[in-house]
């Protein structure tokens, strides 16, 4: 289990578009943004695996794989 458990790491190396704001509360499944990766054209949606308040957006569009998109504290 990662060091902060509402860690969402990016999938691959790509470029992050980020879908939902810093505050905002969430539901478990709700897509939180995508990464397009740069060896294809995918778009891959990071989606939250539980529920909360988001308390960490990257705003850097350049990202490497297992790096920190989202940070959800617990709701």
């Amino acid at each position: 289990e990662p060091a902060f458990p509402g860690r969402h790491p990016a999938p691959c190396d790509g470029l992050f578009v980020p879908g939902v704001k810093l505050g905002q509360r969430v539901r478990p499944g709700r897509t939180l943004g995508f990464v397009h990766a740069l060896s294809s054209s995918t778009k891959i949606p990071v989606k939250a695996t539980r529920g909360g308040r988001v308390v960490l957006v990257r705003h850097q569009r350049s990202v490497r794989q297992g790096e920190a998109l989202y940070a959800l504290a617990p709701p």
